[in-house]
């Protein structure tokens, strides 16, 4: 896997030298080199979240950006070999949390066993609510 977490920012270099940081702004969404557009949704709460694929042969990397007030608070992705299901017919809890173990061996082997720090949290596992698994970095307030 071509992504780096770095354990002292919480920024997450991408496999095309992009970082995701707490100083991104969502004028700068676009620039960071996603295989299509990024998708905007305005949660019309004072969030706003942006989506974005990243094609990186073998793997897909989906990115999910979510600002507050123009301010990066958290952000999700995961990314798939292409061997997920491509549907809810072939889908199953056991398979998915089968990644969320991977997700969570990978985040382990770039910030270690910890899962708070100055900078703020990560997460990687299953979550039942959506039926997926992920990483998930949330940045302490400024």
């Amino acid at each position: 896997m071509n992504l780096q977490l770095n354990p002292r920012s919480g920024q997450l270099r991408l496999p095309n030298g992009s970082l995701i940081h707490p100083a991104l702004r969502p004028a700068e969404v676009a620039a960071l080199g996603a295989s299509q557009p990024p998708t905007h949704r305005d949660i019309s709460t004072g969030w706003h979240w942006y989506h974005l694929q990243f094609s990186d042969t073998p793997y897909s990397t989906g990115l999910n950006l979510g600002f507050f007030q123009e301010q990066l608070r958290t952000y999700h992705f995961g990314w798939s070999t292409g061997l997920q299901p491509k549907s809810w017919d072939d889908w199953s809890e056991a398979a998915e949390r089968r990644w969320a173990q991977e997700f969570d061996e990978w985040l382990t082997q770039q910030v270690g066993r910890a899962r708070t720090f100055a900078w703020g949290s990560a997460w990687a596992g299953y979550d039942p609510r959506s039926a997926g698994s992920s990483i998930v970095i949330h940045y302490a307030s400024a």
